[in-house]
């Protein structure tokens, strides 16, 4: 693991692939609701803190991978400093009858944002809500099986080395084709 302290309540922790299978992980398998990614991103605020107080209350991790590993980005400590900024939620969907449902239940979003991605043999929904409607965007993403990640680093990750299908307006050109 290495890890860094880059200022301003922000953290990043690099993790290899062998790493995470010793907390029985892969990139793939992080997941807020998974009890292992839990107690993995528990150890990293205690590490990152190197004997400092850490709070874990208005945190944000971000994760996108990297070869050989990811690279977790820990932001806002001890508060919310993006709070009203616009969060990116980033959603691999396996098959296009999973991304059509989706966004059928979605239609009702409001998003100033949303563009399709292909990486890895995966569709990628990159969809930006206003901050109001964020919560209910993280419920709909929650009741899919898919993967989600969030943040403004793995959007960039998905926009710099996705193959790009629609880059404005995904939600509602699928929505009107489904």
């Amino acid at each position: 693991m290495e890890r860094e302290r880059l200022g301003n309540g922000r953290y990043r922790v690099f993790l290899s692939d062998e790493e995470l299978q010793d907390w029985g992980l892969s990139f793939e398998r992080l997941s807020g609701r998974s009890p292992c990614t839990r107690a993995l991103l528990s150890a990293l605020l205690v590490a990152a803190s190197e004997g400092e107080p850490l709070s874990a209350d208005g945190m944000t991790a971000e994760v996108f991978p990297v070869e050989g590993g990811c690279f977790l980005l820990f932001s806002g400590e001890g508060g919310e400093p993006f709070a009203g900024e616009p969060t990116p939620f980033c959603a691999a969907f396996c098959d296009v009858d999973a991304l059509f449902s989706f966004c059928k239940a979605a239609g009702v979003l409001t998003s100033p944002h949303s563009a399709l991605v292909t990486y890895e043999n995966r569709l990628w929904l990159l969809l930006t809500p206003h901050p109001e409607e964020a919560g209910r965007a993280a419920v709909l993403l929650s009741e899919w099986d898919c993967f989600v990640a969030c943040g403004k680093a793995p959007a960039a990750f998905l926009a710099e080395h996705g193959t790009l299908v629609f880059a404005d307006n995904a939600l509602q050109r699928l929505n009107e084709a489904g």
